[in-house]
């Protein structure tokens, strides 16, 4: 499993056998010190913390495909921002 780094979703690079369908949820912050992207020099004044929830369901067929989709929202991440985003994410893996 590894992580998304923007909505935080983790996801399976490795195939496993199994079937059905799970569901999934996540509560994380960060404490946020500097960020290379959103810089002071730019004029942005960052949040503290940075803070995301998310939820998805995954379905896994018996023949190998499979469809995740999550919802994700995120915290205000600089002062001027107008309001929290939330953000959807899928995947789909089909075997042919």
């Amino acid at each position: 499993m590894i992580r998304d780094p923007a909505t935080g979703h983790r996801y399976a690079t490795i195939a496993e056998p199994h079937v059905g369908t799970s569901f999934v949820l996540g509560v994380d912050t960060a404490y946020v010190d500097r960020s290379e992207v959103l810089s002071s020099a730019r004029g942005f004044r960052l949040t503290d913390a940075r803070n995301r929830v998310r939820a998805g369901v995954n379905w896994q067929g018996a023949k190998g495909g499979s469809l995740f989709y999550g919802l994700t929202w995120l915290d205000k991440e600089f002062k001027a921002q107008r309001e929290s985003q939330i953000v959807g994410s899928v995947r789909l893996k089909l075997k042919f």
